[in-house]
């Protein structure tokens, strides 16, 4: 591939969106994530103190996503931890949605 091959496919990604929006995008999401992170250990610590049950769903919820972005961020960055975190978190996730349904069978 010459520079101007590459060059040209770089515009061409880039096209729909300058470097400022992809920033802000990213932000947000960042922010939107512990925001909800913040809200969803709340409401686990709030059920617990009144109910003195774990609502493990909203523990599952909350480590998907978290696990979901670490494994976004290994494939396109291609760093190892990345991987080794995500997939902890995703199996302790797949463990906790178990445990919520066993909670509310039993």
């Amino acid at each position: 591939m010459t520079k101007d091959e590459i060059l040209e496919r770089s515009r061409e990604d880039n096209k729909t969106r300058d470097e400022m929006e992809k920033n802000v995008f990213f932000k947000s999401g960042q922010s939107a994530a512990a925001v909800g992170g913040f809200v969803a250990a709340l409401l686990i610590i709030v059920e617990e103190f009144i109910t003195n049950k774990t609502n493990f769903g909203i523990a599952a919820i909350l480590l998907s996503m978290t696990g979901t972005m670490l494994l976004t961020k290994y494939i396109k960055l291609k760093k190892n931890y990345y991987l080794i975190f995500s997939i902890l978190e995703l199996a302790v996730a797949a463990a906790f949605i178990i445990l919520h349904i066993i909670q509310l069978v039993g």
